[in-house]
């Protein structure tokens, strides 16, 4: 006997759906009842007007043009994500933040999601991700160690970035990135990069003026929407499972803890307190994070902390705009990202989730630091962290430094993405990593 077709018994829904609503023939003999009178087609809907036309055919047309309908009433927004940049729904209304936006982070947080992306990046030899945020609807805005990060992983085999929006698995290409001039790795300095994607993207809040973050004080609210990395891993795994991928950022509330000037012996002042320490407990993954105040404006980009503390460091915005301003006059050209193969699968990696002990607390897998091997090498993913090739042989010393997980000759991405200190190691012919006492996410 033939397995029925589940498509068959939807498509016979679908068609008495059709006929209820009024809107037309659905297979052969079908039609729509006729009406007498506007009352005849009224469809409880207050969002359409019910008309019974001259040949007694009933004609519901919607009202609401660019707006919501919500139970049975037009309005312009639901959410501030439904809103323009700088703009927050308050009363079913879009206002601006300054004039009514309602001074809270929670009347900011919609517009942040929204803004919000999950870059990833991957070649043969390593992988990273890290978050953007929309700063026009071709730029994303991120730090510049994530931008220095793509540009050194596209020297390597078959590069590949994207950027993925929160939740609602939007892909876009990163097609050029941007480093501030004034970036340097090896101290406290302006981490801030653009990238541009190859589609529209969502602008959800927009950078405080200059005058705005120079006026910041030690505890001032703020938030933040990122993705930590000890998450977006599980967002990835099912998204390699279904062949989508859907994350979720993280958002954070907190407050400034201080303000400081890059160069410590200095003496601050608003004109050089570019360093906004803050208590919110970011992690590795949310690099690039748009930190915002209670007006819903931009007023620092999160980069750096202090392992094992509760305080961490953004950069303060007006340096954003600083390098939105090169690159509109074509001063800063930036560096083009030529994609060779898509994301997201890289054969170098293990992980995957099919050990029956899998997601228990425990690494079952056999490999290092394994409690049991009850399971195939990079079968408990979430437990064990991403594996290298099976054959591969792990190639670690001095000790809590140097580790080379994927067996890729290097101390890179791939280690930093998966737990190992970043802040102790450098890779062989590569420029050492952060101080200890402050490392990059």
């Amino acid at each position: 006997m033939r397995p029925r077709s589940y498509l068959t018994g939807f498509g016979l829904v679908f068609c008495a759906l059709f006929v209820l609503g009024q809107t037309g023939p659905c297979g052969s003999g079908a039609s729509p009842p006729g009406c007498t009178s506007n009352s005849d087609c009224d469809d409880n809907n207050g969002c359409t007007s019910d008309v019974c036309n001259a040949s007694r055919v009933c004609v519901n047309t919607a009202l609401c043009a660019d707006e919501l309908c919500v139970s049975g009433a037009c309005v312009e927004c639901v959410k501030s994500s439904d809103c323009g940049p700088a703009q927050v729904c308050t009363d079913s209304a879009c206002v601006t933040a300054e004039n009514g936006g309602a001074g809270n982070l929670q009347s900011h947080v919609d517009a942040a999601l929204a803004s919000t992306w999950l870059v990833v990046g991957s070649s043969d030899l390593s992988a990273f991700f890290a978050t953007a945020f929309a700063v026009d609807n071709r730029h994303l805005a991120t730090n510049a160690h994530v931008t220095e990060g793509l540009r050194s992983l596209f020297s390597e085999p078959s590069p590949a970035a994207v950027v993925v929006q929160h939740e609602t698995g939007v892909v876009r290409n990163a097609k050029r990135i941007w480093s501030h001039p004034d970036y340097d790795p090896t101290a406290n300095s302006a981490d801030l990069g653009i990238m541009e994607v190859d589609g529209d993207v969502h602008v959800g809040l927009s950078l405080a003026s200059k005058s705005a973050v120079q006026q910041l004080q030690t505890l001032d609210e703020i938030g933040l929407c990122g993705f930590p990395g000890e998450l977006v891993i599980g967002d990835l795994l099912g998204g390699l499972a279904s062949g989508e991928l859907h994350p979720i950022a993280t958002c954070l509330t907190g407050t400034i803890s201080a303000i400081r000037p890059f160069n410590s012996g200095l003496p601050a002042t608003p004109q050089n307190s570019f360093l906004i320490q803050y208590d919110l407990p970011t992690s590795h993954g949310t690099s690039g994070s748009a930190v915002f105040d209670t007006s819903g404006k931009i007023v620092a980009v999160n980069f750096a902390g202090i392992e094992g503390q509760s305080y961490n460091f953004g950069v303060r915005s007006d340096l954003l705009a600083d390098l939105r301003t090169a690159i509109a006059d074509g001063s800063n050209p930036g560096f083009e990202l030529v994609v060779t193969q898509p994301l997201p699968n890289t054969p170098a990696f293990i992980c995957t989730q099919a050990c029956l002990y899998a997601n228990d607390g425990m690494c079952d897998d056999g490999g290092p630091e394994s409690v049991t091997s009850l399971c195939a090498l990079g079968s408990d993913c979430l437990d064990c962290g991403v594996r290298g090739p099976i054959g591969c042989t792990l190639k670690c010393s001095f000790s809590n430094a140097f580790c080379d997980s994927d067996c890729d000759g290097w101390y890179d991405s791939v280690e930093i993405l998966f737990g190992d200190n970043p802040c102790n190691a450098s890779s062989p012919g590569r420029p050492p990593d952060s101080p200890a006492t402050v490392c990059s996410h």
